[in-house]
């Protein structure tokens, strides 16, 4: 018989941090207590009784107020180690169920490890989790944690490990970059009600159109300006393309 544990914290605000150890916590109990406390040293962001999970919004409602609001709703994929991510078609699956169109990773976690054979096991799950959302349509963004100072930015993308997915690192950040322009300048950003028009369902034809837009604007107003001009309800995509184009 696997013995109780008690899972003490402030969860101000309850993390994914939280929930990795969650996870792992009740592989190893056969009953796991997670115990909200009040830590007088610390000024807290949400009182005790805020805290209780019936007070917070469902991811679905959460993903929605993130369209709402003009931003990209993502999910965040660690390692594959964990049950939620041991099989990533579900686990996008789940996401885009909830509202999400795009993942978020490290790299750095998954091949800057010394344990040989845990670095294989998480460059595995990487590969599977790569098939899997290019089957699906699904950007992955790569970043860092920057959980401490002096930290870089983001993870150095010349190692031999991730070769084999700087383009899809690199299309990812375009395709943010040319949301953020297209949203701003007039409001046709990746779950905007023009590019269900245009698009539909066609989520590969998407992407494709929004990475080339992060790849055609230059940071500055000249790029809003260009798409401001010829915004409209029924401009098309290769009329915003030919507007960034023009030199």
């Amino acid at each position: 018989m696997k013995p109780w544990a008690v899972y003490p914290g402030s969860f101000d605000p309850f993390t994914l941090g939280h929930l990795d150890i969650v996870e792992r916590a009740s592989r190893l109990f056969e009953h796991l207590v997670v115990g909200v406390g009040i830590n007088s040293d610390k000024r807290p962001l949400f009182t005790a009784e805020e805290r209780d999970p019936a007070n917070y919004p469902s991811v679905a409602d959460f993903f929605k107020a993130v369209a709402a609001s003009g931003g990209i709703p993502c999910v965040f994929w660690r390692d594959g180690t964990t049950e939620g991510e041991a099989d990533p078609g579900r686990f996008l699956d789940d996401a885009l169920g909830w509202g999400a169109c795009a993942a978020a990773l490290t790299p750095d976690v998954l091949w800057n490890v010394r344990d040989v054979e845990s670095r294989r096991e998480r460059l595995g799950n990487l590969e599977r989790f790569a098939v899997a959302a290019r089957e699906r349509g699904i950007p992955f963004v790569a970043g860092s944690f920057m959980e401490r100072a002096g930290q870089k930015f983001v993870d150095s993308f010349d190692a031999p490990e991730l070769e084999g997915y700087f383009r899809d690192f690199s299309d990812a950040a375009f395709w943010v970059y040319g949301h953020s322009v297209l949203q701003r300048a007039a409001g046709f950003g990746v779950l905007s009600a023009w590019a269900r028009d245009v698009f539909g369902a066609d989520r590969s034809a998407a992407n494709v159109f929004f990475r080339d837009v992060g790849k055609a604007a230059m940071p500055g107003k000249a790029s809003r300006r260009r798409i401001e001009a010829v915004a409209g309800p029924g401009v098309s995509p290769d009329e915003i393309l030919a507007a960034l184009r023009t030199s």
